[in-house]
């Protein structure tokens, strides 16, 4: 069993912030990046969809290297 697999039940119930914030986690387990190297797009309730700029992702880099 992968590390997303391990993992998927917290999908449930989480916010914006949580989900992206797991699955930029998930990357890292297999891959070392910084926020210029890879893009998030986020789709939200409604099927909007976004793609989150380079600041934006490395806050939440940072925010996870934080809880480290």
């Amino acid at each position: 069993m992968n590390w997303l697999e391990k993992r998927v039940d917290e999908f449930d119930g989480l916010d914006n912030v949580a989900t992206v914030r797991l699955a930029i986690q998930c990357l890292q387990m297999v891959t070392d990046f910084r926020g210029n190297e890879i893009e998030v797009g986020v789709v939200q309730r409604g099927g909007r969809f976004h793609l989150l700029d380079e600041a934006a992702i490395e806050e939440h880099i940072i925010a996870l290297n934080e809880t480290d």
